[in-house]
């Protein structure tokens, strides 16, 4: 017996809080139909406010509150739902009825109007304060403030070691350009002396009456050519020709000498010797 009692009042309570929520969203619709006439999308939306608002911020705190800040929201988006389909039906029955007639209406109107906007700003509100109130979204807000923290920390720490190690790295800096130039340094030293080298090179064939050849042509492989043509400056020529005559007799001439002084240096002493242990021998 008790088991049907109690299915029985299941079954009753839901038929009536079916019949009160049908009542007040009726008035509701009938309400909005005065303020928001010839567009029924609003005319929706008002009961969404209201009556439909109060249901579903009641299953809200029922099924999906966690925590009492959301279990707070979510109650207090309740009364504002059931508070607004409470006054909208109170409109609704003032000025849809005949027993009472309101000879001037635009109190009401302004407090109805007054109503459904306060309604939409406090649900807005309360949806976002919801969201924002999860302990998860909590979580991953306080973890992102204390990475954040922990960031800024480690930045800090390494411009102060920075500091503390400013001449270190400056003579370390200082070390680098150095080795550097002296890097490139010795690379045009080394560019001067192979250049130096071929100088030399150059002036030594033409003392010994070769031709000079250019770098570019020899590279090119286009042929030589001398210093300067015959048919430019003969007399220029002549003169060239003749101080390279005198160059080669002088270079004859000191390797003449260099024999000599080689002979008398070196072979001289050999005969001597030699004739020395001829001497003996005999």
């Amino acid at each position: 017996m008790k088991d049907i009692l109690g299915t029985v009042g299941k079954i009753g309570g839901l038929i009536f809080a079916a019949a009160c929520i049908t009542f007040t969203g009726w008035m509701t619709w009938l309400l909005a139909q005065r303020l928001i006439p010839d567009n029924t999308i609003l005319q929706a939306m008002t009961l969404v406010l209201f009556d439909v608002g109060a249901l579903v911020w009641f299953v809200q705190f029922v099924t999906q509150a966690k925590g009492t800040l959301q279990w707070a929201i979510s109650g207090i988006g309740f009364l504002v739902g059931l508070a607004g389909a409470i006054i909208m039906a109170a409109g609704e029955l003032i000025l849809g009825q005949q027993l009472v007639v309101v000879e001037d209406t635009t109190t009401l109107g302004w407090v109805l109007v007054a109503t459904v906007i306060i309604a939409a700003l406090a649900h807005a509100t309360l949806i976002y304060a919801f969201h924002f109130t999860d302990p998860a979204v909590k979580n991953r807000i306080e973890n992102a403030q204390q990475i954040s923290k922990a960031v800024e920390k480690a930045y800090g720490d390494a411009r102060q070691e920075i500091e503390r190690h400013t001449q270190e790295l400056t003579a370390g800096l200082r070390e680098s350009v150095l080795y550097e130039a002296q890097q490139q340094i010795s690379a045009a030293t080394a560019a001067h002396i192979r250049g130096a080298a071929l100088l030399e090179e150059k002036t030594g064939e033409a003392m010994r009456g070769g031709v000079v050849i250019p770098g570019a042509a020899r590279d090119a492989g286009t042929p030589a050519r001398p210093l300067m043509d015959e048919e430019e400056d003969p007399a220029l020529l002549d003169a060239i020709l003749e101080e390279l005559a005198e160059l080669r007799a002088a270079v004859s001439a000191n390797k003449k000498q260099q024999v000599q002084s080689y002979a008398a240096e070196v072979l001289t002493p050999a005969q001597d010797d030699n004739r020395k242990n001829g001497h003996r021998a005999g």
